[in-house]
């Protein structure tokens, strides 16, 4: 079990590196299968956090504070709820939302999203919905993007910018979840490889960045992601029918 942990940190690592999104995606499905839906999203959102901090050094001078601020703000409202949501739910239901929430998030990018030729959506309403989402989603299963790659789109937020402020998001939804709902049951030797398998996992994606497509890396994450999100689906509904 460790074994597959480490190596599905290894390749979202590498997925995230070569596409740019996806390390929850790919990664969710598989370690909630693996370890349970408290202790596969808890891994998650500590792999995250890691990768948005990585992924943010670089990044201060792009960031948009105001819109930044704005989803920051409508998550801190909605995590609370979420993480009580998740401490009220037993294992069963709490797969099925996982499950359910994981192929909601893959159905996003289907979304036919029509914002207005020239501004865009705007205000702070839009902003301060799409944080909650993203806020309740991150406390339950770690899957926070899907709403902020929405309202990103949908407002025409300038794409580096945009991809500089969320890691901004995902570092402090990651610490408030982790603050809420307390850090996984495992072995603490266990961080050192898991921490090692991501380092790795994007030193790789590097060196195949000229080599594999984004289009093929981007088809081999959504596989990866839709066979996890409808096991988890599945074994959840499963469980409640038992």
């Amino acid at each position: 079990m460790l074994v597959l942990a480490t190596l599905t940190f290894f390749i979202a690592a590498v997925v995230q590196r070569l596409t740019g999104m996806g390390f929850a995606l790919v990664a969710t499905p598989i370690l909630v299968l693996l370890l349970g839906p408290h202790d596969g999203v808890l891994l998650v959102i500590m792999g995250g956090f890691v990768i948005s901090a990585l992924m943010l050094i670089g990044g201060l001078r792009l960031i948009s504070w105001r819109p930044t601020l704005l989803l920051l703000l409508g998550g801190a409202v909605a995590m609370p709820l979420g993480a009580w949501v998740a401490a009220a739910l037993t294992d069963a239901a709490l797969l099925t939302l996982v499950g359910a929430a994981a192929i909601c998030a893959l159905l996003v990018p289907m979304l036919p999203l029509r914002p207005h030729p020239n501004t865009g959506v705007r205000g702070a309403i839009p902003a301060l919905g799409a944080g909650a989402v993203s806020g309740f989603l991150s406390v339950t299963s770690g899957l926070s993007g899907p709403p902020l790659v929405a309202y990103g789109t949908s407002s025409r937020w300038e794409h580096r910018s945009f991809v500089a402020s969320i890691q901004v998001i995902f570092v402090a939804f990651a610490a408030v979840t982790l603050a809420l709902r307390g850090l996984p049951s495992v072995q603490p030797t266990s961080y050192a490889l898991f921490a090692a398998a991501l380092v790795i996992g994007l030193v790789v994606g590097i060196g195949l960045d000229t080599i594999v497509p984004v289009r093929v890396a981007r088809i081999g994450m959504f596989v990866c992601a839709w066979a996890g999100a409808v096991s988890v689906l599945a074994r959840g509904i499963i469980a409640l029918l038992a």
